[in-house]
């Protein structure tokens, strides 16, 4: 076993020493695999992992040597050993089945260095979430993959599920957690039976508001590839929905275009604009005369929302890009707004935990742009292995 084990932490080192932070790590990681075979799928599977407790740990113990870092993120993140704790962590091995804050706690008595601040570097500029040891604590899960289950396809799901013995699990009526390895798309019909979307995402429903006038028009302004599109649809199943959709990035709508396809949806107008750009305006109201009833803005971001998914962002983010991020967010809101209809609504979103990016902006939008703020809040399940949003919703 240790041999195996210190090859595996070695191969692991070499790839996250020689990873540049230029490029989703798991896009980075796909790519070393393809270039090295000598890796079967056990070999992958397990450095894989071990790459990911690197990231975990953040800058909590980033004096040390980068084996014992990886062996940091890995005790707060497991509660049994592959043999990583015994050859690089001996002294945590009794302690593996702590609680989570008690392993903190242990840490910061028997490690000299060891910084849990250093874990998440910017809790200064943290909005109001509910818990903050629930949020450090986010960041050493395994996300899981949600989906959402489509109305009308629950029955169809579940017994795909359970006669093909696919380990999942139920949470409420519509929404199923998936461990990352086990891919469905074999057995169900992705997009049309249920939709892969985070389930923080999937409770971006709860704000849609109630909206009389039909035909509805939706604008999903970032739409990215479509997922928050196909869940304002099937919210408001039973009504009239003229659907507008729109991205920066020819790319992504293309992608957009294929999920609605699968779905059954014919959106109203696909268009690309840079909402950024002042010249967006006109454009918009070419493509919507009437305005938007709903205008959903899941504006660019930080992303500091989804570091627990994505950890590698943890050793690299700048801080200094935060107020890059909240310009482009007032512009994107500034040009937007406008071709919102009387008494229509918008529906601000963003993966960020930074209230320049929250809190901040909403104060914006009631005072520069004039819209009426009705209710906003933190959308956390990390106790699932969802991601951090925040949504506030206004009124024109």
């Amino acid at each position: 076993m240790s041999g195996y084990i210190d090859a595996h932490v070695k191969s692991a080192c070499a790839i996250v020493e020689s990873y540049a932070h230029r490029e989703p790590f798991p896009k980075f990681l796909k790519e070393y695999f393809r270039r090295n075979k000598k890796f079967g799928s056990r070999d992958r599977k397990v450095v894989s992992e071990l790459c990911y407790c690197f990231f975990r740990a953040g800058r909590s113990v980033e004096s040390e040597s980068v084996p014992f870092q990886l062996a940091i993120g890995y005790f707060l993140s497991h509660s049994s050993d592959n043999g990583v704790i015994a050859s690089q962590f001996e002294l945590g091995f009794t302690r593996l089945t702590d609680r989570f804050e008690s392993k903190i706690d242990f840490l910061k008595s028997s490690v000299p260095g060891f910084n849990p601040q250093r874990i998440f570097p910017y809790w200064t500029g943290l909005g109001e979430i509910r818990s903050r040891p629930e949020f450090l604590r986010a960041h050493f899960q395994k996300s899981p993959v949600f989906l959402r289950i489509r109305p009308g396809a629950e029955g169809s799901v579940k017994t795909a599920l359970t006669s093909n013995g696919i380990s999942h699990q139920w949470i409420g009526q519509d929404c199923v957690s998936l461990e990352q390895s086990i891919d469905v798309s074999s057995i169900l019909e992705l997009d049309r039976e249920a939709v892969v979307q985070d389930i923080s995402s999937q409770h971006v429903a709860d704000f849609f508001p109630d909206i009389d006038r039909q035909p509805i028009r939706i604008w999903d302004a970032c739409a990215g590839s479509g997922g928050k599109s196909i869940l304002a649809i099937d919210h408001y199943s039973g009504k009239k929905v003229d659907l507008y959709v729109s991205d920066v990035r020819n790319y992504i709508l293309e992608e957009a275009a294929g999920r609605f396809q699968r779905t059954g949806i014919s959106p109203a107008h696909m268009f690309p604009v840079d909402l950024s750009n002042a010249l967006s305006v006109q454009m918009v109201k070419g493509k919507l005369p009437q305005g938007a009833d709903l205008l959903m803005l899941d504006v660019p971001c930080t992303g500091s929302g989804t570091w627990g998914r994505n950890p590698e962002w943890l050793r690299s983010f700048d801080g200094e890009h935060i107020p890059q991020f909240v310009q482009l967010q007032q512009s994107i809101v500034r040009h937007a707004a406008q071709s919102i209809a009387e008494n229509g609504y918008l529906l601000y979103v963003t993966c960020s935990v930074f209230a320049a990016e929250n809190e901040e902006q909403v104060q914006y939008i009631q005072n520069e742009i004039g819209l009426h703020f009705l209710h906003s809040s933190y959308i956390t399940h990390g106790e699932e292995g969802g991601d951090y949003l925040f949504a506030a919703l206004f009124k024109k």
